[in-house]
């Protein structure tokens, strides 16, 4: 992805496993699904199929909900991702935020398995 011009981290090996790939934001999001669509089948990689993504978006927003129970100002979020970004969303970096973020999870979404981008 690097190569195609994106500036991404590198995958947890879950997310390589299932193929997942969450397009960083403001980028666009044709050309990133084209390279990534590329980069998998240079590598052999299936991705998610549309039921699985469509499982995660239904997970995500309830979590995201659970979140604003608490949080009422927590931002949207991107379908079928969530961002807990301390830079964009300071309360991110409470403590007892991500203990709310891990409960919800838990809640809603117990096969998601968390990874800190930072």
């Amino acid at each position: 992805m690097r190569s195609a011009g994106f500036d991404i981290e590198d995958p947890g090996d879950d997310q390589v496993r299932s193929g997942t790939v969450i397009s960083p934001q403001g980028v666009d999001e044709d050309r990133f699904a084209g390279a990534a669509d590329s980069c998998a089948t240079e590598l052999g990689v299936t991705r998610a199929d549309s039921a699985a993504k469509d499982r995660w978006a239904r997970e995500y927003d309830q979590v995201a909900s659970c979140v604003r129970d608490a949080y009422p100002d927590f931002p949207e979020q991107q379908s079928g991702a969530l961002s807990f970004d301390e830079a964009t969303y300071p309360p991110a970096a409470e403590p007892e935020f991500q203990q709310l973020v891990d409960e919800c999870l838990q809640r809603y979404s117990p096969d998601t398995k968390t990874q800190d981008a930072g």
